[in-house]
């Protein structure tokens, strides 16, 4: 059985993280920028908001390495999907664990669902399948 629809699953919850970790990316770099503090500083002054903008560039670092730790994990996930069916499933389902610790839930049950799919299909292979057949099912020969 071949496991294309556990692949294009997979393949767009990898997509919609690489994603939503450059949009990260982008929020970490324009923390670190002097004009963009003094914006935030002034924003939450005006709400009497007592969070600082450190604390916001040091969630938002978390959540940027999470993403990238899930993203790349679930990448090799994707690549070793024929030759390690299981451990390609247990990497999905931990890193689905993952994505809902960063945030990136979409892409986490889309991986949840490929692991399970990988777990629960039964792929037989075809050498033994045949073998199976043969020696099982066909008419013995008569003398």
């Amino acid at each position: 059985m071949s496991s294309k629809l556990e692949k294009i699953i997979g393949w767009i919850g990898v997509g919609l993280s690489a994603i939503y970790t450059f949009f990260m990316l982008l929020i970490v770099i324009s923390l670190y920028i002097p004009q963009t503090k003094k914006e935030i500083i002034n924003q939450f002054k005006e709400q009497n908001q007592s969070i600082s903008v450190d604390q916001i560039t040091f969630v938002c670092s978390y959540i940027l390495v999470g993403l990238l730790f899930s993203t790349i994990f679930a990448l090799i996930a994707l690549l070793i999907i024929k030759q390690k069916r299981v451990l390609s499933s247990m990497l999905l389902i931990a890193m689905a664990l993952v994505g809902l610790f960063t945030y990136n839930w979409i892409a986490a049950i889309l991986w949840l669902i490929s692991g399970i799919l990988l777990i629960t299909r039964h792929h037989r292979n075809k050498r033994h399948s045949d073998r199976f057949n043969r020696y099982h099912f066909e008419a013995p020969e008569r003398r």
